[in-house]
């Protein structure tokens, strides 16, 4: 086993510069077969992390220029925005995302863009301006390894979207959600070479109502196939036991995108909510079936019933899960 693991990390090495699987712990006989909460870490792919504070790589990369800047298409009142930009550059053989705020970002997809309506500016990202963000890799929690494949949780949040922006009936139908469409498009496409690509496997998705730790969970959808996808309700409580181990800090880049963060939490970080791929069933408020709401961990740590949130809001951390062969 050892020694296939190592030849497949030598291979991906040679051909992609990006892959970053040094510091690699997975294939310990602890991690074989089980569902491991003393989880391994590895390096998998990179996406944009950490702010750029030097003031010498911001003035090599440059300003905001609409011609060249891509923008980012977020949903405003039911609308296609321009309220945000992004370009990729590469400056002395590093890899950096560009951000521009032309307006605030709203916390839900319905709401008018303002400052008010935004956690943007309380992370520090201001309408008007452009930030720069460098491409790291990504860190991996090793949840599970089994004939031959391992199971990747992002160790961090790594973005923030809403669970679904669009109109209809099955608002928290996983299967038809815009989130599965953005982990399987937008994230896949952006955060892995074409030689990492060769490794991720198609997983099928269990998103049966067991998967939601409720047995008639009338919003339980059909399995999917996927290349990246959220963890369910169940998944969330078996691959981490603990609050504790829930407790995910979201990146620079996330809180760019208007990702809530929280008071500083028992780890001594900044700690956001994210999502799961479970819908809720039930309106503990005004005890009604809902199809507008899906379960979450929230910042600190805990998942349950209570811990839903409205599909529309945008400051939600974004945690991917993936399946490699190894």
């Amino acid at each position: 086993m050892k020694k296939v693991i190592f030849l497949v990390i030598i291979v991906v090495l040679a051909v992609s510069f990006c892959i970053g699987l040094v510091g690699c712990s997975y294939g310990s006989k602890e991690t074989q077969g089980i569902d491991n909460p003393n989880h391994g870490t590895m390096y998998f792919g990179s996406y944009p992390q950490t702010k750029v504070n030097d003031k010498n790589i911001i003035s090599a990369l440059g300003t905001f220029d609409q011609s060249t800047w891509t923008s980012y298409g977020y949903y405003i009142q039911g609308e296609v925005s321009e309220c945000m930009y992004y370009i990729d550059k590469t400056y002395d053989g590093e890899k950096y995302r560009g951000v521009y705020i032309a307006s605030y970002r709203p916390n839900e997809c319905g709401w008018s863009s303002s400052k008010r309506n935004s956690y943007q500016p309380d992370n520090g990202y201001m309408a008007t301006r452009t930030y720069w963000f460098k491409y790291e890799p990504i860190k991996w929690d090793v949840v599970k390894e089994e004939d031959g494949k391992a199971i990747l949780v992002a160790d961090r949040i790594l973005d923030s979207q809403p669970f679904d922006y669009e109109d209809g009936e099955s608002y928290n139908n996983y299967a038809e959600s815009t989130i599965r469409r953005w982990l399987n498009d937008n994230f896949y496409n952006t955060a892995f070479s074409a030689a990492e690509k060769e490794v991720i496997l198609t997983t099928k998705v269990d998103n049966s109502a067991s998967s939601t730790e409720v047995s008639d969970n009338p919003y339980a959808c059909e399995d999917t196939y996927d290349k990246i996808f959220l963890l369910s309700c169940v998944e969330a409580k078996t691959y981490y036991t603990s609050h504790q181990e829930r407790i995910k800090m979201g990146s620079n880049y996330a809180r760019s995108q208007g990702l809530k963060t929280g008071e500083e939490g028992t780890l001594g970080v900044i700690d956001s909510d994210w999502w799961l791929r479970s819908p809720n069933e039930w309106d503990d408020f005004h005890h009604q079936h809902k199809a507008t709401h899906v379960l979450r961990v929230s910042h600190a740590g805990y998942v349950g019933d209570w811990d839903d949130l409205f599909i529309v809001q945008t400051y939600v951390g974004v945690v991917p899960v993936l399946v490699i062969e190894i």
